[in-house]
This record gives C-alpha cells, structure tokens and sequence, in this order.
C-alpha cells in the first residue's frame, strides 16, 4: 500500500518500521519475526512475504505459489527451504 499507492520507497518505509520498533511503548505482535523480515524486505522481497517465510520459523518447508519469492528465496538459501507449488 505505501509502494505503490502512497509511492514510498522502500528505504523510507524500512526507516519508518525501525523507527517505529524503537518506541519503548510500542509493541509488535511477534516482534522477532518483524525483526527478522525487515532484512529481507530491504533486500529486495516484499514485505508480506518475508513476514510469512519469518512467522515459519521451526517448519521443514515454506510452500508459495510465487515464483518471484521461490526464486528470490533460493538464491538467498533461506531456511526453511521455499518449495514453489
């Protein structure tokens, strides 16, 4: 929604959600897959999808229909491994 109907770049919303993590008062539901998703998406994937692949911590497998995440996530060697179905 902020990409592309707001037309913020990715650095700015990456910076926004650090930011927002920083407040002492704030707290995330699963934070530490927040925490680990945002790398990811400052790496390239969408944000939703590397939220999913963090939430799945402990599971053998990650399955996606999307192409463009299996291969993102092949090439970077996530674990779980992303098995495209």
């Amino acid at each position: 929604m902020l990409r592309g109907v707001y037309r913020i770049g990715r650095t700015k919303i990456s910076a926004g959600l650090h930011g927002l993590i920083a407040v002492r008062n704030l707290h995330f539901e699963q934070e530490a897959a927040v925490l680990a998703a945002l790398p990811l998406y400052e790496d390239g994937f969408d944000f939703t999808d590397a939220l999913h692949h963090a939430s799945s911590a402990g599971c053998t497998t990650f399955a996606t229909f999307d192409d463009s995440f299996f291969k993102l996530a092949a090439a970077r060697g996530l674990a779980p491994p992303v098995e495209l179905v």
